[in-house]
This record gives C-alpha cells, sequence and structure tokens, in this order.
C-alpha cells in the first residue's frame, strides 16, 4: 500500500510526483513544490433520489466482503453530498479487511466534494486522526496522514507531530512531513527543522521536509534550505530545494546565490547518460568561419522543417472530426508548461497507442526535464517494453524508475525473460531503496517457479548481501525480500530465512510469520509456534493468523 500513499501525495505515473490528487470525482492537475491547483474538474450530485440509489448500491459494495466490489463502491463518493460520502467511507474502513481499500477511504475523507459543515469536517479529522494512532497497516495509517494534509485543516498538526514520534514507519514519516507543509501552519516549522537534524533520516523523509518547508514560506526555514546546497547529492532533492528556495528568492540575497549555484550543478535528465551534443547544441568554437555558420543555419532550418513536416503527417492520421483537437494536444505536449504537459497527456490517452506513441517521440517526453512529465508518458507507454525498461535502467529520478517497475507489471503479462530479468537487474544494481523495494515486490508476482529468482532474493538475506544502500535502507529491503521468498513459495531457502526469528527489529519479525504463512511446511510451522511466544503483540497476531492458514491449507 506504501506506493498507493506516495502516488497519492506525490503521485508516480498516473499520479506523478507532486501532481495528481488521488480522488474519485475531483481530478486536480497541479504545478508547483507540492502542486498547486491549476485545472480542476468539480463531480455534479443527482437528485435526491438517485443518491439514495446512489448511497444503496454503495453500502451493497462495501458490505459484500469482495475487494473488487468494495473498490467500485469507493467510486460513489464523487455522486454523493458530503454528508453521504462520509457514511459511505466511515462503513468501509468499518467493515473491509482490505488494506488498499481502507487506505483509500482514509485518503478521501480529506477530499468530499463540496463545502463541508463544521460538524463534517470534525467527524473526518478526528476519524482520520483515530486510523493515524490506532490502525494495524501502515499503508492505512500513512493514507491517514495524507487525509489530514487534504483536509488542510490547522488542528491536525499536533496529532501529525505526535504520530511522527511514536510511529516507527518511513512511509508514514513521509506523508505526514508533506502533511503538514499542505496544512502550511507556521506552527509545524521548528517541528520540521528539528527532524532534518536526524543522522538516520530517509533520503525520501528528506525530500518531503524541504518541499514542506517550502510550503510553508516562513523565513525562519531559509538557513537551513542553505546550508543543504551543498550536502543534496541527488537531482532530485536538488529540483525539491531549488523549488523551495525559490519561495523565498525576493526575500534575502543569499537565497539567489544559491539557487544559481543549484541551477548550474543541477544535472538534467540528457545529462544522466553521455551523448552527442546536435550542431543547435554544440559549444562555440572561435575558429568558425562564415561558411560553418551558414551550412550550420541551413541544417538547422532543415532540422526545423522535418518536425513540421512529421508533426502535420501525425495530425493527418488523425480522423477528420478530432485533428484540431490532437493539433492543440501536440502542441501543448511539445511547448507547454508542465501542468499543460501533464493535462494533454491525459488527454492523449483517448487516441489510438500508435498515435500516442509517435507522440510521445516527436515530442521527445521521454527527456523532459520534469520527472513529473516524464512519469505520466509512462502510462502512455504501458505497451511499448522497450521504452519501459528504458526508463527504468537510464531515468535519474527514483521515482520515474520505480512507476515504469509498476507498469511492466501491471500492464505485461504475461510477463517474458526480458521483463523478469530487467527487474531482477533493478533489485540488484538500483541506487536507491525505493527501486530496490518495489523490484523485490514484483519479482513475487512475477517469479514463481523460478529457482534462480528465488536464490537472487534469497542471498540477499545473507550479511552484505544487499550492496549499495544505506543499513536503514537495506533493513526494509530484507523486509520485502521475506515477503517475496512466501509469495515464491521458497521452500528450499526455509532455513535462511528462519534465521531471522531472533532479528531484533520487530517489523522484520511480523513480515517473517506472514510469508511463513504462505509456505506449507513442518519447517513454517515450528518456527511460527515459536512466534507466538514472542514479545510483539504484532508479531504474536501475525504468526497466529499464520498458523490458522497453514490449519485450513
Amino acid at each position: 500500500m506504501f506506493v498507493e500513499c506516495v502516488r497519492g501525495l506525490w503521485g508516480v505515473g498516473g499520479w506523478g510526483p507532486w501532481t495528481r490528487s488521488l480522488v474519485c470525482g475531483r481530478r486536480e492537475i497541479r504545478d508547483g513544490l507540492r502542486g498547486r491547483v491549476v485545472c480542476q474538474v468539480e463531480g455534479r450530485f443527482g437528485s435526491g433520489e438517485e443518491e439514495s440509489r446512489v448511497l444503496r448500491d454503495g453500502l451493497v459494495g462495501i458490505r459484500s466482503g469482495q475487494k473488487g466490489e468494495q473498490q467500485r463502491a469507493l467510486l460513489a463518493v464523487r455522486k454523493l453530498p458530503p454528508q453521504d460520502a462520509l457514511r459511505l467511507l466511515e462503513v468501509a474502513l468499518e467493515e473491509s479487511k482490505f488494506e488498499f481499500v481502507r487506505a483509500t477511504a482514509a485518503v478521501l475523507l480529506g477530499q468530499l466534494e463540496g463545502e463541508l459543515s463544521e460538524e463534517i469536517q470534525d467527524r473526518c479529522l478526528h476519524k482520520l486522526v483515530d486510523i493515524l494512532r490506532g490502525d494495524k497497516d501502515y499503508g492505512v495509517r500513512a493514507a491517514a496522514a495524507a487525509g489530514c494534509g487534504y483536509l488542510e485543516d490547522p488542528r491536525a498538526v499536533q496529532a501529525l507531530k505526535a504520530a511522527y514520534r511514536e510511529d516507527d514507519q518511513w512511509q508514514v514519516h513521509f506523508a505526514i512531513v508533506v502533511s503538514l507543509g499542505n496544512i502550511r501552519d507556521r506552527e509545524a516549522v521548528e517541528f520540521l527543522l528539528g527532524l532534518s537534524k536526524s543522522p538516520q533520516l530517509n533520503s525520501l523523509v528528506m525530500q518531503g521536509i524541504i518541499g514542506a518547508l517550502g510550503e510553508i514560506g516562513d523565513p525562519r526555514a531559509i538557513p537551513f534550505l542553505i546550508s543543504q546546497v551543498r550536502q543534496v547529492d541527488d537531482w532530485t532533492t536538488r529540483e525539491r530545494l531549488i523549488s523551495a528556495l525559490e519561495i523565498f528568492a525576493s526575500q534575502d540575497v543569499t537565497v539567489l546565490n544559491a539557487i544559481e549555484h543549484l541551477k548550474r550543478d543541477c544535472r538534467t535528465p540528457q545529462d544522466s547518460a553521455p551523448r552527442s551534443l546536435p550542431d543547435s547544441q554544440a559549444p562555440y568554437n572561435p575558429s568558425f568561419t562564415m561558411e560553418d555558420v551558414r551550412q550550420h543555419l541551413e541544417r538547422s532550418m532543415s532540422r526545423m522543417s522535418d518536425v513540421k513536416d512529421a508533426f502535420e503527417d501525425l495530425v493527418a492520421r488523425c480522423p477528420e472530426g478530432t485533428r484540431g483537437e490532437f493539433r492543440n494536444v501536440l502542441r501543448q505536449l511539445k511547448t507547454g508548461s508542465t501542468a499543460e504537459k501533464l493535462v494533454a497527456s491525459v488527454r492523449l490517452r483517448t487516441y489510438p497507442d500508435e498515435l500516442i506513441r509517435e507522440s510521445v517521440k516527436l515530442c521527445k517526453l521521454q527527456g523532459d526535464s520534469s520527472e513529473r512529465v516524464r512519469s505520466a508518458v509512462l502510462y502512455l507507454l504501458s505497451q511499448d517494453t522497450t521504452a519501459l525498461i528504458d526508463a527504468l535502467r537510464r531515468d535519474p529520478d527514483q521515482s520515474v524508475r520505480s512507476g515504469a517497475l509498476n507498469v511492466l507489471v501491471e500492464r505485461n503479462q504475461p510477463w517474458d525473460e526480458q521483463v523478469k530479468s530487467a527487474c531482477i537487474d533493478a533489485f540488484l544494481h538500483d541506487p536507491h531503496w525505493l527501486v530496490r523495494l518495489v523490484a523485490v515486490s514484483a519479482i513475487g508476482a512475477m517469479c514463481v517457479g523460478d529457482h534462480q529468482a528465488e536464490d537472487t532474493v534469497a542471498n540477499a538475506l545473507l550479511p552484505g548481501g544487499i550492496r549499495g544502500l544505506g543499513e536503514l535502507d537495506c533493513q526494509v529491503v530484507r523486509r520485502y525480500c521475506l515477503t517475496t521468498l512466501g509469495l515464491l513459495g521458497a521452500t528450499r531457502h526455509l532455513s535462511r530465512m528462519v534465521g531471522f526469528l531472533q532479528s531484533p527489529d520487530s517489523l522484520t519479525r511480523v513480515r517473517l510469520a506472514a510469508a511463513l504463512g504462505m509456505i506449507d511446511a513442518p519447517e513454517s510451522v515450528n518456527a511460527l509456534e515459536l512466534l507466538t511466544l514472542d514479545t510483539s503483540p504484532d508479531v504474536v497476531e501475525a504468526a497466529r493468523k499464520s498458523l490458522a492458514h497453514l490449519q485450513n491449507y
């Protein structure tokens, strides 16, 4: 569920970073640091009779006990007035056993349509705070934190700060800091600055802190932001830092100097791999003659003409009645702002696959300077395995790479060896923990019965088996390795898995208990019986559930 929560806050793919909110019925295209709303399409409420029918059908779907029916039922939220939508969401939160459904309902609590009465606002806030404090699934807690951010109620600040201190999941921490920025209450500034000093802070949480301080816009954040100029070492964080500093550009000349330094240093996706510069970008050569200049201009004009011809040829292949609209979409994709490109990429989905692929290529969207645009492009290329694998291997932004993995897994079934190989390679070599986490989860879905894939994941459980990451990030990835081995039914590696019975990390032991419940073997039962005696209530509960599952298997 973490990926869904991150997408709801920053978005990946269909939820590109900091661009699209996870709503049913209100579509928002955002631009800026967290994402200012620049385009919004509101839902419409129907008649009273229709609303009653919609609510009734929604409640039937929620109470069906089927995940698909419950997900479809949540779509009714956009057709209901706030009081009925809230009732539907409360039932989903209380009765659904599916983490994804409850997490979606939690986010939607912060995004009800229309003007909210004081009573409805209070009920939403109190429900979100209760979930944040007590839900057993960290994905749902992270979604509740996101819901508080969307609700934009300053009363949530104290609850969010308390939850950060009490929760040990970085996914929840990330959702909290982004939501504090969304609420824009200056009371959160000192808290965020204090968090930034933690020596073991997750890199994604640090990005969230930088963004939140920019959103709040309090000058107390300026010294910290400037101190980060020479410390950030990845392209994504530099881009976040530039956006945050630009909020203060008119207040301090040192801010302007810092922005200039970052922009000189900030690599773009095109800089991430060696390439030859086209003539129009070639460095100045003092030995150029006028003849050289003339030839250079002729070649440039020729290229411009070729692009214009390709543009019109593509428009001509569109059905007659839609050519004008398609031409506008192409213009926005090629020359529009980030927000305009995001809107155009959504509109482009309605055209045939062949036109989509050629439009992406003509407008060079895979090399766009915004990772939000590159993320949106992934879903346009869902049938182009080669392009997706190229994004997975070459894009400088971890959210785009993980998004490419998600699209490969979701849209390319049955999975061929090329996709499996790319996924395993990302798990072994990607420099960012988030991509490795998504990759090992994907291996669990696509490599059942593949002993070589099992061995690769099992080897990551050995000391030093995960290379290129910090110890805290390795710990998170190892937890997901245990889950994946359970999904793969890796009986051959049970002894290695059972070695984590004594792990000092309770979350690792919870993962182990859940994974053992997927492997029907005497060794699993023996280990689970030991875990029922664990000192952590969460571990005991997971072990008991797994034992019950094996007994009914």
